[in-house]
């Protein structure tokens, strides 16, 4: 669904919204590629209650549909209820990958969840999340913490 990136990266919200009821009209189903797709306009575009609905009416999701909204709720200033979605997204088994740890500390980081976002860091640097941080994801994620977080 090339055309709903294109939207969302324009931050084209009225041609978004066409795909999307024609979507519905024609009664295609929302597979995953057309539901990330539709959560990351609508959430580039502050219209979070779309974004959360097109989530929630996904049969199947994937590690991008989680990051999809976890990095647009960040994006929308909503960076507790994107933690919170972190904390869902591994209660249901998918893993996270770089992108979505750095989407996640940062919103730790804007909201004040320091102890959580500790708790995160921590859990990378011992590997628990399968893969070993790189030197540039570590500058990354320390400049994401920030030295309040290091005390």
């Amino acid at each position: 669904m090339n055309a709903l990136g294109a939207c969302a990266g324009f931050r084209a919200m009225e041609m978004g919204v066409w795909i999307h009821d024609f979507r519905r009209r024609n009664e295609w189903e929302l597979d995953v590629i057309m539901g990330t797709s539709l959560i990351d306009i609508y959430l580039k575009c502050g219209r979070i209650d779309e974004g959360l609905k097109a989530f929630r009416s996904m049969k199947e999701k994937n590690f991008s549909t989680w990051n999809a909204l976890i990095q647009g709720l960040g994006f929308v200033k909503s960076e507790r209820e994107a933690v919170c979605r972190f904390n869902r997204m591994e209660q249901e088994w998918f893993e996270a990958d770089h992108v979505t740890l750095a989407t996640v500390l940062n919103a730790c980081s804007h909201s004040g969840l320091v102890d959580m976002g500790r708790q995160i860091f921590s859990s990378l640097i011992n590997g628990n999340y399968g893969f070993s941080p790189s030197v540039n994801a570590l500058r990354m994620f320390d400049r994401t913490l920030g030295m309040r977080w290091l005390s």
